[in-house]
């Protein structure tokens, strides 16, 4: 019973560290499309005038 019990956290814990490493992959990537939609936006807005 113990060894389940050691199992289950210790894989927990590693499905956390996988969960944080996601988390900030996405929030890194959305804030680089951000960056791309603006520089869009401004290049747009310098062919119109």
């Amino acid at each position: 019973v113990f060894m389940l019990v050691a199992g289950g956290i210790v894989a927990g814990i590693f499905l956390i560290f996988i969960e944080i490493a996601y988390k900030r992959h996405k929030d890194a990537r959305r804030k680089q499309m951000q960056l791309a939609f603006a520089a869009v936006n401004v290049w747009r807005k310098n062919l119109q005038v």
